[in-house]
């Protein structure tokens, strides 16, 4: 008899998940990169089944960067969203569906310059952004 497929991992998930997300960012248009932090950034010796996804949006303007944070349709257009709430002026924590976690800030290309951030790892790039 043969044996049922071995569902996802959750560290599988996850970046499958930030990889279509990566894909909705580019099909947008208006972001520049996606930065991946901790378990999913640069760690990623560190991504097990309790892990979530620690990512900052980096987009072209303000007036971009504002209406990601209020409208989270690009989210929600990479993985259905169950909840989520403002966490700080900059970042929103959401549960997505299938129990993945993510927390996230978005930053225009001019907040970059000035923000302190933790180094992470580039997951995608628009091909025009800067080093």
């Amino acid at each position: 008899m043969p044996s049922a497929p071995t569902p996802p991992t959750v560290p599988q998930r996850l970046l499958a998940f930030l990889d279509r997300l990566g894909t909705e960012l580019d099909r947008r248009g208006d972001a520049v990169a996606l930065l991946c932090l901790g378990s999913v950034g640069r760690d990623l010796h560190r991504l097990g089944e309790r892990s979530d996804a620690d990512f900052f949006v980096v987009v072209d303007d303000g007036a971009t960067r504002d209406r990601y944070l209020a409208d989270i349709d690009w989210l929600e257009a990479a993985h259905p969203v169950v909840w989520s709430f403002e966490n700080s002026d900059a970042g929103r924590k959401a549960l997505l569906e299938g129990d993945l976690f993510a927390e996230y800030a978005v930053f225009s290309l001019d907040d970059m310059g000035t923000a302190g951030y933790p180094t992470g790892r580039l997951h995608w790039s628009r091909s025009d952004a800067p080093a």
